[in-house]
């Protein structure tokens, strides 16, 4: 853990409250403390050692040396008699009273561009495999197929650190409610540390993140019209940015073809998976796909793709639901192939 968040208030018990709501959150991977005594602040947190200050006004106007500390978020207070702020870029204000999650997510945001020493994700042995699961057909239970295969190579990791990600490009996924997750941010959050704060994004990646069954899951866009303002070549630096810059041995991609730069986000990808249902109509849009890579000069890409025959009718999830399915399915056809 590394890092430190110190909250200053005169009154105990909200201070221990909100120390135990940001802890319980699970979003700051830092050290936080509580400080009650203007006098002993400097003591027991001194500024070289302490990445953000979350202290009330009442606070503020007793302690001395206020300036001396870079990231300070004041919690204003009603009749706390307008105590001047430090004169900082880093400084800001809200009202005590707001919601706790709303303090959490200033204090996040604030800790994150107070560029702390954070313990951000060591690149591991293995080298970055891109899985990627993309069909032209609707119905066919494309994201299903692929949260299963990440929950499988989650599972299947054991002890050892080999971390699978998952990433939905889709210009509407539902996945929040498919999956019951609350996600705090989307992708476009993850896209500006990579432009703006590039150092900062293995750490943002993990405050984004929420995990089921040992899969590490990213928020998606929150619409077509955050999508479709993403160019190609930023999604191409991203992977670049997850490849080099985390300890992921798997990166699932759940693939649509809105996003710009289609055929290049594919050509980098180890492997595609192509779930169909067996009708005509799936039929012939894989082949239109066929005739589209080639059109573009991308054999390669077309040579990567394996379709996968789902089972049962279209609508109709197997026994035992898709996702137990999909992870079966890629223990036989996958893993023990290979």
């Amino acid at each position: 853990m590394g890092g430190r968040i110190v909250i200053c208030d005169g009154e105990r018990s909200y201070a221990l409250h909100l120390m135990e709501y940001f802890y319980a959150s699970g979003e700051l991977p830092c050290e936080i403390r509580v400080c009650t005594d203007p006098e002993k602040l400097a003591v027991n947190a001194p500024p070289e050692e302490t990445d953000l200050l979350v202290v009330s006004e009442t606070f503020l106007g007793e302690m001395r040396g206020a300036e001396a500390y870079g990231a300070v978020l004041v919690l204003t207070e009603e009749g706390g008699g307008g105590t001047a702020l430090p004169e900082s870029a880093q400084t800001r204000g809200m009202s005590k009273y707001s919601r706790a999650g709303q303090i959490l997510e200033t204090a996040e945001k604030m800790y994150l561009e107070a560029g702390p020493a954070l313990p951000g994700r060591q690149q591991t042995a293995f080298p970055l495999r891109i899985i990627g699961v993309y069909s032209p057909a609707g119905g066919c239970s494309q994201t299903e197929l692929a949260l299963g295969i990440g929950k499988f190579l989650a599972a299947e990791s054991g002890d050892t650190p080999h971390r699978v990600l998952y990433m939905n490009l889709e210009p509407c996924s539902g996945l929040a409610e498919r999956l019951g997750a609350e996600f705090r941010g989307s992708l476009s959050d993850l896209l500006y540390y990579q432009a703006c704060a590039p150092e900062q994004l293995a750490a943002r990646l993990r405050l984004l993140q929420v995990t089921q069954d040992g899969l590490d899951i990213l928020p998606p866009m929150r619409s077509w019209l955050a999508l479709r303002d993403i160019s190609g070549e930023t999604w191409l630096q991203l992977l670049e940015s997850i490849r080099t810059g985390t300890d992921y041995a798997e990166l699932v991609l759940d693939l649509t073809e809105h996003a710009d730069g289609f055929t290049e986000i594919l050509r980098r990808c180890d492997e595609i998976l192509l779930p169909l249902r067996g009708d005509p109509a799936a039929d012939a849009k894989l082949h239109q796909l066929e005739e589209i890579l080639k059109e573009q000069e991308a054999g390669d890409v077309w040579g990567r793709i394996r379709s996968v025959a789902l089972p049962g009718e279209a609508g109709q999830e197997p026994g035992g639901g898709m996702a137990a399915w999909s992870k079966a399915y890629f223990y036989r056809e996958h893993l023990c192939r290979s």
